[in-house]
């Protein structure tokens, strides 16, 4: 991931009601090492771009798996939803971003799912 990249921020939250996704934030800083309690690590900064409208749910996410977004049965959190890092098909990005109701960035007005392509 690059600064500039644009990502989804997904609550993995204990319980189902807490899984859901909640805004789009941008790399601000490449990967970096950090030292963790087992000697290893690393992270990447990011800093929000927009929170959405409205949650997107994961049992939402998984309602359209069965083919009504293009990409969605291959999309890895539907696999494996405690990965940190995952790519995101355009078409399923545009869903998500539907369903969110748009995002709002700080002072300024929604932004509709069109406007958050790459």
């Amino acid at each position: 991931m690059r600064p500039g990249d644009r990502c989804l921020f997904y609550h993995s939250g204990a319980g189902v009601a807490s899984q859901c996704i909640v805004r789009v934030v941008e790399v601000a800083r490449e990967w970096y090492e950090v030292k963790g309690a087992d000697g290893s690590g690393g992270v990447i900064d990011v800093r929000v771009v927009g929170e959405f409208e409205r949650p997107v749910p994961l049992g939402d996410i998984k309602k359209v798996a069965g083919g009504k977004v293009e990409g969605m049965r291959e999309f890895a959190l539907l696999r494996q939803p405690r990965l940190s890092v995952m790519p995101v098909p355009m078409k399923v990005w545009d869903w998500i971003c539907e369903m969110g109701g748009g995002f709002v960035q700080d002072g300024e007005e929604e932004i509709n799912a069109d406007a958050t392509k790459l």
